[in-house]
């Protein structure tokens, strides 16, 4: 249906387009791309290859040039298509997801790009809600030029109608979207993150307001449009302070309390009021799901005049995105929380929507091979938090096992030594979870979300959380019946 391209093949003006000095001579003279970012040895190589029997574009704003390049030689499919682009420190990958599957619920065919990969959405005529009917690993969040502008080729063959892609600040920085026409861009927020590439927060939220300021600004789209979520102060401080949205876009700003407010928080999911256009509702919980789902729900109001009953009804399947506060049976969950902070903030969402008398259990380890300092902090955070914490395995990899856990215990022992099981073998330790708690209690397995694997030693083993869960809920079950 539709294949990821590395190096795609781009002609423009009889001349080949060259960035790389991977990509394969053929016959055809070349346009080469340099720039100061690429090493001595490789400039000298592409210099090389110019010099046979072509021309060199060779400055810093190479890679932008490259960008509308390519646009301009594939006949410029993103003009042919309705394209969102996410940026944000966290809950691109969210927004991204929801969009596309209520986009696709309603009826329309839809490329999702980002950390998940490239996906292609469609409605589910036999079960409701939509489905990926093509999904493929890139590598990437958001890839380089060339290969994106060959997928909104492809797409539009394929009879896409909408994109819906992750814009990292690196991609931003780097140019990979240049010559991207899109229809909205949408911001989420901005903390903390990537300061080993953008040096200070300032340089970072620069990066992400580029989205804004020179991609939608260049963007020959009739109606444009910003959706600026405005969660906290490092958002207003580093991103919106200074944005310069462009007249011919219309801009709007979510906060809540003010653009929406969340009018029920709990196990069964979220309600929340949007304004004038009603109360929405949904499955999935956490304050930070009314951040995604509000933004989401604007962006689609304006680009395809979604209302709140559409936009629900849409999502009435939704199962959420794999591994991320997946729910699996009414009370568990699967997270792939495997820092301190992810760990935190999955088991202060889950506490958040707990009832008197109702405990939080978390199931986690660490994996072997990385980073050793993590290991007592996240045991802290985990008995800080949780009622019960059990410490299992995650991927030992050629690590003691043993070793890894008792680093986990030292940290959670110094909070609460009461609250902890130590149980090896992960799947047993799921079992065991499961069968000591109370059907109200709220059980979170985190770690490794959506892998369906287990690294012990140098070997891969099968492995699932989810059907892990769902094994020992039908057991549970059939002993109860």
């Amino acid at each position: 249906m539709i294949e990821f391209k590395k190096f795609p093949e781009v002609v423009l003006n009889g001349k080949k387009l060259v960035w790389d000095s991977r990509q394969p001579v053929g016959s055809l003279p070349e346009r080469v791309y340099l720039n100061s970012s690429q090493t001595p040895e490789l400039r000298r190589t592409l210099e090389a290859r110019a010099g046979l029997d072509g021309e060199c574009v060779d400055s810093e704003s190479s890679p932008r040039q490259l960008g509308k390049d390519v646009a301009q030689a594939l006949g410029y499919p993103s003009r042919k298509l309705k394209i969102v682009g996410v940026t944000g420190t966290n809950g691109k990958t969210s927004c991204t997801h929801i969009m596309s599957y209520a986009l696709a619920a309603q009826g329309r065919r839809v490329l999702q790009i980002g950390t998940l990969g490239v996906q292609v959405w469609e409605k589910d005529l036999q079960r409701g809600g939509a489905r990926i009917v093509f999904s493929v690993d890139t590598g990437f969040t958001t890839p380089e030029a060339p290969s994106l502008h060959d997928l909104f080729r492809q797409a539009v063959e394929s009879n896409v109608t909408h994109v819906v892609m992750e814009v990292s600040s690196h991609a931003l920085q780097l140019h990979r979207v240049s010559g991207v026409e899109f229809d909205v861009g949408v911001f989420t927020n901005l903390s903390q993150d990537h300061l080993d590439f953008h040096k200070t927060m300032e340089d970072y939220g620069a990066a992400k307001k580029l989205l804004f300021e020179r991609e939608l600004s260049e963007s020959t789209k009739p109606r444009k449009f910003a959706v600026l979520g405005v969660p906290d102060a490092s958002s207003e401080k580093f991103f919106l302070k200074g944005l310069r949205v462009p007249t011919d876009v219309q801009a709007l700003e979510l906060r809540s309390g003010t653009d929406f407010e969340v009018r029920s928080l709990s196990l069964a999911g979220l309600d929340i009021k949007m304004g004038s256009e009603g109360l929405l509702r949904s499955r999935l919980i956490g304050t930070h799901n009314a951040w995604n789902l509000s933004l989401c729900f604007r962006t689609l109001q304006l680009i395809e005049s979604l209302g709140v009953e559409a936009f629900e009804s849409s999502l009435a399947n939704y199962p959420g995105i794999p591994g991320r506060l997946e729910r699996v049976g009414s009370h568990c969950f699967v997270d792939y929380a495997h820092t301190p902070d992810a760990l935190e903030k999955t088991l202060e969402t889950l506490r958040s929507v707990l009832r008197d008398g109702e405990k939080l259990v978390v199931v986690f380890g660490c994996g072997g091979d990385r980073d050793r300092t993590k290991r007592p902090l996240m045991g802290s955070i985990a008995a800080r938090l949780a009622d019960v914490v059990w410490i299992t395995n995650d991927n030992p990899r050629t690590e003691d096992p043993t070793s890894i856990l008792d680093a986990i215990r030292e940290g959670a022992a110094l909070v609460d030594p009461s609250k902890l099981r130590v149980c090896a073998d992960r799947a047993e330790a799921i079992k065991s979870s499961i069968a000591q708690a109370k059907s109200s209690d709220v059980i979170a397995v985190c770690g490794k979300g959506h892998e369906d694997y287990q690294i012990i030693g140098t070997e891969k083993f099968p492995f699932s959380d989810q059907d892990c869960i769902r094994k020992c809920l039908q057991l549970s079950a059939d002993s109860q019946g």
